[in-house]
């Protein structure tokens, strides 16, 4: 992304750092809904996003990331009041993205294309 970093290491585990003042790395601080839960601004070590699965693919963009599994499925996380990665949808079998400043494209194995965001 523009103001973070993602690496995809080969057991298939996500790592961020950077900005994270949007959640973009998939990290936050506290516990609730206090007013006081605010994500880390700057992770100047990489830490790991917590993505259920095997990534086999890592995008980023602005203050988003997107992820695919070798399952298929799709994680977003960033530009939220998500703490943690979640799963888009009900996308299924997901194969290519192609992540922009405020959307994500995605490709699925039966050719169709879904958007998310605006």
């Amino acid at each position: 992304g523009s103001l973070h970093n993602l690496m995809l290491d080969a057991e298939g585990r996500v790592f961020c750092n950077g900005g994270n003042s949007q959640h973009q790395c998939g990290q936050g601080e506290g516990e609730g809904d206090s007013t006081e839960e605010r994500p880390s601004p700057v992770l100047t070590e990489p830490v790991q996003v917590p993505i259920d699965g095997v990534v086999v693919l890592i995008g980023a963009k602005d203050t988003h990331s997107a992820a695919i599994t070798d399952t298929g499925r799709v994680f977003v996380w960033g530009n939220t009041a998500d703490k943690s990665p979640r799963v888009a949808g009900n996308i299924l079998n997901a194969k290519q993205m192609a992540v922009g400043s405020s959307h994500i494209l995605i490709l699925d194995e039966a050719g169709q294309v879904f958007s998310l965001g605006v």
